[in-house]
């Protein structure tokens, strides 16, 4: 067994070498259950993987495999729909018919999962029929669905919760094991961001100043705004400035505008009460959530002398979690655009409990 997983693996190397993804030195998979389908998978040629005579959508990026399920969706709907959710789809899909639970039965799987499908043929079989519309609805911003339509009629249909471990197909142990992974292989340079037009911006409090709304979440004072101002130039600048110590930690928490040598030292707080220490450069820790599709909002808990304290979440809105943190700020680090902050972290929080979280962090 071993060895047929051995000459499987050195198979995919070689698919992935002649160019049908990207060229590797060895292969990797962003979860443990790619690696698992993977190596349930056989490969029928060196162009077109598939299984069960459907087609594969095999992803791959810095010669790491980032994605494995039926090519069901066009580039234009994947563009239209998110990679949360046609990811989902194709693999999950492809996860029922290996079946990666042997125990389970496909109905028990999916029940177990809240996974509901409808319909009696298969998106796999509906393929490249072009009388055929595709239809995602989001409900709530609770239950992703989507639709194969034909004349308006729904001949299949997939719902499923927005629950990040279903979605990406991991458990707690392992999103918390891969975390601290995925944050140092960021490049800080992989986001960027353009500063806002001028008709974007409200007048603030005083003249040449100025305010990017953006939205509250949770409480009017956990804020995703933004804060700028001309200089004597009259260019417009992200306000960072000891004068304005609120408006100057907003900016640099939520956006990658303001430039500096900080670094956090993040306190992971990890599940049974064990914690693990991650020290990068903030700027790699903010590039990686909004690389992943969250939204920042911040406030300030407690404003002292030489201290800001600070709440910091991350909000995923498509896959249903929120990075909670907690920072302390050393004031004088906004002069001299250097310093160290200390963060504590609770990651991947649900939604439905991140209120609860934010309520604790700031009676601490």
């Amino acid at each position: 067994m071993r060895l047929l997983r051995y000459i499987y693996r050195l198979a995919v190397l070689v698919w992935l070498s002649v160019g049908v993804v990207s060229t590797c030195l060895a292969v990797d998979y962003r979860t443990d259950l790619l690696a698992t389908i993977a190596d349930k998978v056989v490969l029928t040629s060196a162009d077109t993987p598939s299984f069960h005579g459907y087609p594969l959508n095999v992803i791959s990026e810095d010669g790491r495999i980032t994605h494995i399920g039926y090519q069901l969706f066009t580039s234009d709907q994947r563009e239209l729909f998110g990679a949360t959710v046609c990811n989902f789809v194709e693999r999950y899909l492809l996860e029922l018919d290996i079946p990666i639970k042997n125990h389970l039965s496909r109905t028990e799987r999916t029940h177990i999962d809240h996974v509901v499908i409808e319909g009696n043929t298969s998106p796999m079989e509906l393929s490249g029929d072009t009388a055929i519309a595709v239809k995602m609805e989001l409900t709530d911003g609770k239950i992703y669905s989507v639709r194969w339509c034909r004349n308006e009629n729904t001949v299949y249909r997939i719902s499923f919760p927005v629950e990040y471990d279903l979605l990406v197909g991991t458990d707690m142990d392992e999103r918390e094991r891969r975390l601290s992974e995925e944050l140092k292989r960021t490049k800080t340079d992989s986001v960027t961001q353009e500063m806002p037009l001028t008709s974007q911006l409200h007048k603030a409090w005083q003249e040449n100043y100025y305010t990017l709304e953006c939205g509250t979440y949770l409480i009017d004072e956990l804020k995703a705004d933004l804060y700028f101002q001309n200089d004597n130039n009259g260019q417009l600048r992200p306000v960072f400035t000891s004068e304005y110590p609120a408006e100057s930690l907003a900016n640099l928490f939520t956006s990658l505008y303001i430039e500096g040598d900080f670094t956090i030292d993040i306190q992971l707080r990890k599940y049974g009460f064990k914690t693990e220490r991650i020290l990068v450069p903030l700027r790699q820790w903010i590039t990686f959530c909004l690389q992943e599709g969250c939204k920042p909002y911040f406030g300030i808990i407690k404003l002292e002398e030489h201290t800001a304290q600070c709440e910091l979440i991350m909000y995923n809105a498509s896959m249903g979690y929120n990075h909670v943190m907690k920072l302390y700020f050393p004031l004088n680090a906004i002069s001299t655009r250097q310093g160290t902050i200390e963060a504590r972290l609770t990651p991947y929080v649900t939604t439905s409990r991140v209120k609860n979280i934010f309520e604790d962090d700031q009676r601490k």
